[in-house]
C-alpha cells in the first residue's frame, strides 16, 4: 500500500495504483474483520441495505477487470482514475483501525 500512496503522489499510472491499492485493502479487509475494522463504503451504514450488493459491484469494477482481463479480451472499461482516492483514503483507513496507529 505503501508504494501505491508514493506513486499516487508522484502522479503515476493509475491502473496500478488501483490494482496495488485494491490488493491492499482487500488484505486488509480479511485481516481486519479480527480487529473489527470497517470498510468505509462496504460497511457503511449510510448505504441502504438492499443497495450494498450494487455499491460493492461498483466499487469492485476495475479491481475486477484488471484482474481478470483474460475471460474476455474483447471486453471494454472505462476506468475513471478518480476512484483511487477513494480507494486509497479507505486503505488507509483499515490499516489505521489495525495497527491502532495514524501516520501523517
Amino acid at each position: 500500500m505503501l508504494q501505491a500512496i508514493k506513486m499516487f503522489f508522484r502522479d503515476e499510472d493509475p491502473v496500478s495504483i488501483n490494482t496495488l491499492t485494491e490488493a491492499a485493502s482487500q488484505r486488509l479487509y480479511d485481516i481486519g474483520k479480527r480487529y473489527s475494522s470497517t470498510n468505509l463504503l462496504r460497511d457503511s451504514d449510510l448505504i441502504r441495505d438492499d443497495k450494498k450488493g450494487s455499491v460493492t459491484s461498483l466499487l469492485s469494477e476495475s479491481k475486477n477487470f484488471f484482474k481478470h482481463a483474460d475471460r474476455d479480451q474483447n471486453a471494454y472499461y472505462e476506468f475513471k482514475p478518480v476512484f483511487n482516492h477513494v480507494s486509497l483514503i479507505d486503505a488507509v483507513n483499515l490499516y489505521s483501525a489495525i495497527k491502532r496507529k495514524y501516520g501523517p
